[in-house]
């Protein structure tokens, strides 16, 4: 993943207004330093505390995409379980995460906004800035690697000496402490080195799964999911062919894709008989099958990683950058080595309710 320019010509940050007409034909660097020059901040020299864990309030800026948002997911969690006074800890983030945060019981310490409507000038931004310049954080955090303008802007005017982000000269003085990354685990190592540094202890960044109890469940199925993994690894022909000879005849698969990934699949799903769930890719979809239906196996993708916090069915995910082996969160070294954990399977299996005669 690679950080675009993020004052991209074709974003323009301001309300369609006569006032700010002008700014249309401004350069994105005319526009990011009028921004600049609002928010009061400055290119200066500050002493940087370690211990960035002392901080109590915190403002966290949240990415736009369901895939970035899922990596952060474990780190949120915890935050909020600690149960901080809700004047201390505030997320921001588009409106569309509602439902899913509120399901999380994050919404509590969530400001939403229509992306539609966050432009400088309207009532909306205002709102929000008002909220963010109410008081003045310990610490902000970017958690998204491709923060617009706006965001920027509200990050440098949280006033906090510490504005956390990821590695980009462009964004500074917005942000003034970055973290590195690379390639496809650029959101990983970010998370991982953002939780090190607010001592967030190792297994909370583990997805959680209770043991709730499961209602409705119309059929022996265990859902497939077919979704590439968080760092880019996909399902391939034999894996399935091994997972669908593991099973046996007690259980057979549903094929789900929950993401806009095209898979090659296809083939071997006709040739095993496993058909694929109609529908959308919307998360309400997504959650009407866990509900269904009486497990989830599943790469460690986004839609993977909101099962496991939404703990409507026993999950099993499989991952070679696993980060730990979880009650059914089920670490695996070498994705090539799918028949070398039937054991784990079958026992995985044996905790699925079984359908009522």
């Amino acid at each position: 993943m690679q950080n675009k320019n993020n004052t991209d010509k074709d974003f323009f940050p301001f309300i369609d207004h006569w006032r700010w007409c002008l700014y249309k034909f401004a350069s994105p660097k005319r526009i990011r330093n009028w921004f600049l020059k609002k928010s009061g901040t400055q290119a200066e020299t500050f002493t940087f505390s370690r211990d960035l864990s002392a901080s109590n309030s915190k403002f966290f800026v949240l990415p736009d995409t369901l895939e970035e948002l899922s990596v952060f997911l474990p780190l949120m969690r915890y935050l909020v379980s600690q149960k901080p006074d809700p004047n201390e800890l505030l997320f921001l983030g588009p409106k569309k995460f509602s439902t899913l945060l509120k399901r999380l019981d994050l919404n509590s310490y969530y400001q939403t906004y229509d992306p539609a409507q966050f432009k400088y000038g309207s009532l909306t931004f205002a709102v929000i800035e008002r909220k963010v310049t109410d008081r003045i954080w310990d610490l902000v955090v970017c958690l998204d690697p491709n923060p617009n303008i706006l965001k920027l802007y509200l990050i440098a005017k949280a006033g906090s000496q510490h504005r956390v982000g990821f590695q980009n000269e462009h964004n500074y003085p917005f942000l003034n402490i970055s973290f590195n990354g690379s390639g496809n685990k650029l959101l990983i190592d970010y998370r991982n080195q953002l939780a090190g540094q607010l001592k967030i202890p190792t297994e909370s960044l583990r997805p959680f799964l209770a043991q709730d109890a499961i209602s409705q469940i119309s059929h022996n199925v265990i859902l497939l999911n077919l979704e590439p993994s968080i760092t880019g690894e996909v399902w391939t022909p034999d894996e399935i062919i091994k997972l669908s000879a593991a099973i046996g005849a007690s259980y057979r698969f549903l094929a789900i894709n929950p993401s806009s990934t095209k898979n090659s699949l296809s083939p071997t799903l006709d040739k095993l008989g496993i058909r694929t769930a109609p529908g959308g890719a919307s998360f309400q979809f997504f959650i009407e099958q866990l509900r269904q239906y009486p497990g989830l196996i599943s790469l460690n993708s986004p839609h993977g990683i909101l099962a496991t916090h939404l703990s409507l069915s026993p999950i099993l995910i499989f991952n070679g950058e696993s980060e730990g082996n979880l009650s059914s969160y089920v670490s695996r070294e070498m994705r090539s080595k799918i028949s070398e954990k039937k054991v784990q399977l079958n026992n995985w299996l044996g905790t699925l309710p079984k359908k009522e005669a």
